[in-house]
């Protein structure tokens, strides 16, 4: 290696590194892709964090993945043929080391058909593979670029780059996930039931104390990194940002590709109507029928008509009941904490 070659690659590393501490988990990923094009280039790649699973029929869990200009849809329809895979399973038997393929040439039985078919769509043409272990729990980190070119394939000097890099890079995002959980610790002292940070897989980032024991008991539930089923499919896949369950009240709130819920203990204000809150509260605060109804316009004999129908859902019987309840909502709290979350990770 050339003296400039290896300072270019020290230049890269230290600003790598560096920039994981500063740049959103939502881009840094994308950040320290496009960075490597410096040293090779390709057409697309993908990070992910895999786990070898013999009991599931694909026979790789994936527990997050960053995509790079691959077409839409790319990983959920690999991992319905992932199984049949010939780079994978040979990523995953050689650690550390990383292989090219002219993909064509791989797949080329007639029981690869539909692998060929996949690669052939998402112009998967030629590609250099590595996997190397990440972590605790059996976690591999595994890193592929591809090139849709069928005459540009990559060098042995290329293969030898991204051989060097590829760990650089995985520990960088590794680095620069932690650091944002901690952001996001940091504000566990606030008066929130649960918080939950995922991926838009339902990979979860980071939860505090209160949601890993409410997950446990809720859903019976004992994975570590990936939301409950019920949470997944309402708040990710059907998109929902409320989610009623029993006395519990879910809330998502979409930051780039990552999911903030929260998990809070409902309050019987969720009883009332979009109308009878608003009273509500003017009440509970102080204000008397005729400020409430100078302030909302509406009658005064309508603003008693909203309190009588508060009092009876509620089950309560004294304005200094309705004041205990207003000011004891945790609806402001986790306003207040979702706000900081997108000012700590964007």
């Amino acid at each position: 290696m050339s003296q400039d070659n290896a300072a270019s690659i020290a230049e890269f590393l230290l600003k790598l590194y560096s920039s994981a501490q500063g740049k959103s988990v939502a881009l840094f990923p994308e950040f320290a892709i496009e960075e490597l094009k410096q040293f090779v280039d390709f057409d697309m790649a993908l990070f992910g964090l895999i786990r070898p699973a013999p009991a599931i029929p694909a026979g790789v869990h994936c527990s997050w993945t960053h995509i790079h200009r691959e077409p839409t849809n790319m990983v959920e329809e690999w991992l319905t043929l992932c199984s049949e895979d010939h780079v994978l399973q040979n990523m995953m038997k050689e650690l550390g080391r990383v292989r090219s393929y002219h993909v064509p040439t791989v797949f080329s039985k007639s029981e690869d058909a539909k692998i060929l078919d996949f690669a052939l769509r998402t112009r998967h043409i030629n590609l250099a593979a590595v996997a190397n272990s990440y972590g605790a729990e059996g976690l591999c980190g595994a890193f592929s670029i591809r090139r849709a070119d069928t005459t540009w394939k990559f060098s042995d000097g290329e293969n030898s780059l991204v051989q060097l890099l590829s760990p650089h890079i995985w520990e960088a995002i590794r680095i620069n996930r932690t650091i944002m959980a901690g952001k996001v610790q940091g504000l566990g002292s606030e008066p929130v039931r649960g918080l939950c940070v995922s991926d838009d897989k339902g990979t979860i980032v980071f939860q505090d104390n209160s949601f890993e024991r409410l997950r446990q008991i809720m859903f019976r539930d004992s994975s570590t990194y990936r939301l409950p089923e019920v949470l997944a499919k309402s708040l990710l896949h059907e998109k929902k940002q409320i989610l009623e369950d029993g006395r519990m009240l879910f809330t998502c709130k979409s930051v780039a590709n990552l999911r903030f819920i929260t998990a809070t203990l409902m309050s019987s204000l969720h009883k009332l109507s979009i109308r009878e809150k608003e009273i509500a509260k003017f009440f509970g605060t102080g204000l008397t029928h005729a400020e409430i109804a100078d302030e909302l316009r509406i009658s005064g004999s309508t603003v008693r008509r909203h309190i009588e129908a508060v009092y009876k859902k509620l089950e309560i019987r004294s304005k200094s009941d309705l004041s205990f309840l207003i000011h004891t909502s945790q609806d402001r709290c986790v306003e207040h904490v979702l706000s900081a979350l997108e000012a700590a990770v964007i």
